[in-house]
């Protein structure tokens, strides 16, 4: 089985690449390269109408997380936060039970206020070490996403606001949220991919450079973006 080079933190198989989202065991699916690009550009959204709004990208060599998350807003963050000093496959081994526990940002932010759910949010993220600030950070990260929402969505018609993602100088400021984190948000999530705006990251370096080789680089930032139910 061969691999792709990369730092650790995104270290994986080409054939077996990443549980599919919805998968609530913790049994890995083998799934080919072409079904891991289909994972990467569906995203769980339907194919037709993403791509006649040019909402994807092609599938990069390199298995970021943020091509499988980047139609979910909240779960990008959220992936991106759980990476802070650990490994990819650290991440991978609890990410997706995580999600089938803790699947949005309400359920997550309502942990703090409830000690059996921190208790089980904690359990969940052991593996990562430091549990215990981890699961306060994300918990307090949910409540301060649902509070940035709802400050914006005061501040446009309720169409916009169920459609609209949160700009870079926002999730900037959400707690727990970092370079790395504040990066992956602007390239995947409102889709800023500029020559003269490289990420700060290694590995987002790695597959900004590949965009630009590609002619990837935006424009303008498309009105596409996660839906009402990222937000849930």
């Amino acid at each position: 089985m061969s691999y792709v080079a990369r730092p650790e933190h995104v270290e994986i198989s080409v054939d077996d690449f990443e549980e599919k989202e919805e998968a609530v065991d913790e049994e890995k699916a083998e799934d080919s390269f072409e079904e891991t690009c289909s994972i990467c550009l569906d995203g769980g959204v339907d194919r037709a109408t993403r791509l006649s709004r040019a909402e994807s990208f092609p599938c990069s060599p390199f298995g970021l997380l943020e091509e499988i998350l980047w139609h979910n807003e909240w779960k990008l963050l959220a992936a991106c936060v759980l990476l802070n000093v650990t490994t990819r496959r650290q991440v991978d081994a609890v990410l997706w039970r995580l999600f089938a526990s803790f699947p949005g940002p309400a359920a997550t932010a309502a942990a703090a206020e409830d000690p059996m759910k921190m208790e089980r949010l904690e359990a969940i993220l052991r593996p990562l070490g430091l549990h215990r600030k981890r699961a306060r950070r994300l918990a307090r990260m949910s409540r301060e996403y649902l509070e940035a929402h709802a400050r914006a969505a005061a501040s446009r018609d309720d169409a916009a606001a169920g459609a609209t993602p949160l700009d870079t100088h926002t999730v900037s400021a959400l707690h727990g949220v970092g370079d790395y984190a504040s990066d992956a948000h602007a390239l995947f999530v409102l889709r800023r991919v500029r020559a003269s705006s490289p990420p700060r990251d290694h590995a987002l370096r790695w597959w900004h450079a590949w965009a630009l080789d590609r002619g990837l680089a935006t424009l303008h930032t498309p009105n596409c973006s996660p839906t009402k139910a990222a937000r849930e």
